[in-house]
């Protein structure tokens, strides 16, 4: 069906794009471009795959081959009547006027639609910036929205080659694993748009192959990129690359909470145990009134302090290191611990001086033994990480983390 500009105009998400107050800069032309997009996107049309609207219509055609591998073609003028032989059945000739028809339509909501975008371009920017386009009397006839946006990012919205060096250094950024793997999909997307505006449009390829290298070089997703080399090259697209990672990413979000649950059990067996050993501790140093309520004040502490597991390990080992220091071989029931025959006292100090800060596992935290990592781990929890670093825990315990 055929609409009219102000049908066309009806179904826009953005009726009215706010004016751009003086002389338009990149930032403020992207906005608009940005709204732009999503308000051609409102009318479905087959051209360019019939996905994506008439966004084709002022995308560029490198960067719309992001979207698809089919371009975007402007139609041609059908004319007002279809061309009909004389000689054509009654039957051929009603398939001509039906083919005739669809393209009439086809050729009006993408006219019509330019003209509408066309519209809210010049109702957005002052006419002072986008005169040179205008003629005297005719007015901006024959002129395409995409005309505008080039003039407008050629005059005021002008990418230097120092920025679009910075763009690519922003492009090649690995993953923030703090963040939603949907924040580097956006990071990925607006410097494509910032190197097409640029003129210096990346190919599908070099995006592929960009994004690929960032999750495959996170530790994060290698099962995922496994299956991804799979695929076939016409399933490797930027969208279908979104879409198959941001599964991966929440699945790893779901692993990581039962990782998180098991960790918790067996954190809380552990801290029962240090508080037994403690309470033993306390009974051993009754002579001596101040260890007795430095003591006291470390178990109420320890025990408040039970939601948070690494909390929970420092304090009862601080406190037990304080206690060891001061009270010297302990007693329990009257009755001496000392070394075995042979042996020298336990110190607690020597065996401090045994943990390595720069080393970790997924498992067991910080400070560990030399030579203990996560890969030679002897007591890996359910959903050990080998590959997991102080740099990158993967979602492992953060004991003794400083």
């Amino acid at each position: 069906m055929t609409l009219s500009v102000d049908e066309i105009v009806a179904k826009f998400p953005v009726k009215n794009i706010p004016n751009i107050t003086g002389e338009p800069d990149y930032e403020a032309i992207n906005h608009m471009v940005q709204t732009l997009y999503g308000n051609a996107a409102s009318l479905t049309t087959t051209l360019g795959g019939g996905g994506h609207g008439h966004i084709g219509l002022i995308m560029s055609p490198p960067l719309y081959a992001t979207l698809t591998a089919t371009p975007y073609i402007s139609p041609d003028d059908p004319g007002a009547l279809p061309i009909i032989p004389p000689a054509a059945t009654t039957p051929a000739r009603e398939q001509i006027r039906i083919i005739h028809k669809e393209q009439r339509h086809i050729f009006d909501n993408h006219h019509n639609m330019d003209d509408a975008l066309k519209a809210q371009v010049i109702d957005t920017i002052n006419d002072t910036y986008i005169c040179e386009l205008r003629n005297k009397y005719t007015g901006y006839l024959g002129i395409t929205t995409r005309d505008l946006l080039d003039h407008l990012l050629d005059r005021y919205g002008k990418i230097t080659p120092a920025d679009i060096e910075e763009c690519k250094r922003k492009m090649i950024e690995p993953i923030d694993s703090t963040q939603p793997i949907d924040v580097f999909f956006q990071r990925i997307d607006d410097c494509v748009q910032y190197a097409d505006d640029g003129r210096v449009a990346f190919t599908a390829e070099q995006i592929l192959q960009t994004a690929y290298h960032a999750v495959s070089t996170s530790g994060y997703y290698n099962d995922a990129c496994k299956e991804w080399r799979k695929k076939t090259a016409a399933d490797k697209t930027w969208n279908t690359f979104k879409t198959f990672f941001a599964a991966e990413y929440h699945n790893n979000k779901e692993q990581q909470k039962v990782n998180t649950s098991s960790n918790n059990f067996h954190g809380a067996n552990s801290v029962l145990d240090i508080s037994s050993a403690l309470g033993n501790l306390a009974l051993a140093a009754t002579t001596d009134r101040d260890i007795v309520a430095q003591l006291t004040q470390s178990n109420r502490a320890l025990t408040e302090a039970n939601k948070n597991l690494t909390e929970q390990l420092k304090t009862a080992i601080d406190t037990n290191s304080i206690l060891i220091r001061k009270l010297g071989p302990t007693s329990t029931n009257n009755t001496t611990t000392r070394a075995p025959k042979g042996k020298a006292p336990f110190d607690n100090t020597v065996w401090e001086a045994g943990l390595d800060p720069n080393r970790y596992c997924w498992t067991h935290g910080f400070r560990v033994q030399h030579g203990h990592n996560s890969q030679n781990c002897k007591g890996k929890l359910g959903g050990h990480q080998d590959a997991a670093t102080h740099t990158n825990l993967m979602g492992g315990s953060e004991k003794g983390k400083a």
